[in-house]
């Protein structure tokens, strides 16, 4: 790009150009695909909370396994180190909970309320399983910073 103009102008369209190229930056992070509900958050609550307070451009491609993420290079890390300390919670074996069928709908309450409830509460995520005909709850601990 060439510029002309006076030395206070070319310097501040320089530097216009330099944070326009700063902020079309793009990493990637890779996920295993069951943790999917904690990469995204209930009903996206993750990836809407990371992009309001950032303002980096999150999205999520399932098909791939891969979280995209749009904006400086500095906000994109960030929130890539964030997810990596995120997903590294959720590393290991979870705890598995054996539920009579019977009780799932109440410990689940209306529209998932009382797990939700417990999520927050904890953070830990609560995952339904079927293991052999039988209802499970199965969770991992979020680390806590």
């Amino acid at each position: 790009i060439d510029f002309s103009g006076s030395y206070e102008a070319i310097e501040m369209a320089k530097e216009m150009v330099l944070q326009f190229l700063d902020n079309k930056y793009t990493c990637e992070l890779e996920y295993d695909e069951e943790l999917i509900d904690v990469v995204a958050g209930k009903q996206g609550k993750t990836v809407r909370k990371l992009q309001e307070e950032t303002g980096v451009r999150i999205s999520i491609k399932r098909a791939k396994n891969i979280i995209v993420f749009e904006g400086s290079k500095a906000k994109c890390e960030m929130v890539k180190e964030r997810y990596e300390d995120i997903l590294l919670g959720y590393e290991g074996p979870g705890v598995e909970m054996s539920v009579p069928e019977r009780l799932l709908s109440a410990i689940y309450g209306q529209g998932r309320r009382n797990l939700n409830k417990i999520e927050d509460d904890t953070g830990a995520v609560i995952l339904q399983t079927e293991v052999a005909e039988a209802e499970s709850l199965r969770g991992r601990k979020l680390s806590q910073r």
